[in-house]
């Protein structure tokens, strides 16, 4: 999502496991503001940085400004991977909610 990145940071890292590749981090809340139904894009890159394969998962509740969560996304073999938010909801003080995607 085109803006995203002014209100989150994301810090990840692929893991072997017992599924064949977890995707594991954290999401950041930089911002003052408070964000619900939180999607997390997750891309397997092949050699030439080409998609080779995506998952849309849903982060795990509220996040209140300067807030982080955990993620754990399981992926397929891939030679790299790349974790961006991909929609979000914006929690306004009244408790309404204003979609950004």
């Amino acid at each position: 999502m085109v803006g995203a990145e002014q209100h989150f940071a994301v810090d990840w890292q692929p893991e072997q496991s017992d599924r064949p590749v977890v995707v594991r981090g954290y999401l950041t809340n930089t911002s003052p503001y408070t964000f619900d139904r939180i999607r997390l894009l997750v891309d397997a890159l092949g050699p030439e940085g080409q998609i080779a394969g995506q998952r849309v998962v849903w982060a795990p509740g509220l996040l209140g400004g300067s807030g982080r969560t955990y993620f754990e996304v399981p992926m397929g073999p891939a030679h790299a991977y790349r974790v961006r938010v991909f929609s979000y909801d914006r929690v306004e003080f009244d408790g309404r909610r204003r979609g950004l995607f």
